[in-house]
């Protein structure tokens, strides 16, 4: 986790995102806690699935990598085990979570946050 910063507590820990292969087109939705995550969580499942009822529970569908209550191992073999475009939650500021470049797309979909531009 080389320049970036930690933020650890009892129930999450950024260092979890180390090694962790994000795909092309994945989505990493990044809020406060308390903070419409679970919406924000609900809306990217609706634009990537489609589909209402979801095919489980939302907790499952996003997943919730630097949770520490599950071990990472299962967590990232879980995300890894998912066909559809994937949608990350986190409650990480971005200067803690790590780089890639920014990604568009025609959809308007694929919004990530740049290594030059971090501020939310």
């Amino acid at each position: 986790m080389t320049g970036l910063v930690r933020y650890a507590s009892f129930i999450a820990d950024n260092q979890r995102w180390d090694g962790f292969e994000l795909r092309g087109d994945d989505i990493v939705t990044s809020t406060p806690s308390k903070c419409g995550t679970t919406w924000m969580q609900t809306l990217c499942s609706m634009l990537v699935l489609g589909e209402e009822p979801l095919d489980g529970p939302l907790a499952e569908i996003s997943l919730w990598l630097d949770m520490l209550l599950d071990s990472r191992d299962d967590v990232v073999a879980r995300l890894n085990a998912q066909q559809h475009r994937r949608f990350i939650k986190t409650h990480n500021p971005l200067d803690g979570l790590p780089p890639r470049p920014c990604v568009s797309a025609s959809s308007g979909l694929a919004a990530s946050h740049s290594s030059w531009s971090r501020d939310p």
